[in-house]
């Protein structure tokens, strides 16, 4: 999936390109059920949607479950960098920096990220985990889904501090189907 197009095959026989199916859907509810998915799988550790400067309806292009892998991916290895800490939290803030994007930021409060792996966290099977504990393959599928839903990820992190992955994605209206 990361090297090749991804191809959807039809009942019918039929195939498409997988960018073919990005339909438009709300942002909000998709967030708050992935929230809810969270907090019952990653015991001991808070998880907060702050979406205070989002206006309801806001749509996005793409495939809700595959935007919800990508919330899960990275709260998950927020949750791997906090680790056995009591005072565990991540936070999803949804913002709308401009009219035609929507930003999502998953902080967490764990371990960061040394500044010496930065520059490869977003490669194909590169990971700090030990044998058997991770694929390296998390964050590369997370920024090739952004990248195939037209947006882009950003990563800033202080050892010691936590990190930060900063989300935009285009908006879209509802009913609308932007030209490519």
């Amino acid at each position: 999936a990361l090297g090749r197009e991804r191809k959807r095959l039809e009942e019918d026989g039929s195939v498409h390109d997988e960018q073919e199916v990005l339909v438009p859907f709300e942002l909000l509810p998709v967030v708050e059920e992935t929230q809810g998915l969270l907090q019952a799988t990653l015991k001991g550790i808070d998880i907060l949607v702050d979406a205070q400067a989002l206006e309801a309806g806001v749509m996005v292009r793409g495939q809700s479950g595959t935007l919800q892998q990508v919330i899960v991916n990275l709260c998950v290895n927020g949750s791997h960098a906090i680790g056995d800490r009591r005072d565990g939290l991540i936070k999803i803030k949804l913002d709308r920096p401009d009219t035609s994007h929507v930003s999502i930021a998953v902080s967490d409060n764990g371990s960061g990220i040394p500044p010496e792996i930065m520059s490869r966290i977003f490669e194909p099977f590169f990971t700090t985990k030990e044998v058997g504990k991770g694929t390296g393959l998390g964050l590369a599928m997370v920024r090739s889904i952004i990248t195939q839903m037209g947006g882009a990820i950003d990563c800033q992190s202080e050892p010691g501090q936590g990190t930060t992955f900063t989300i935009s994605l285009p908006c879209v209206q509802a009913g609308v189907t932007p030209i490519q």
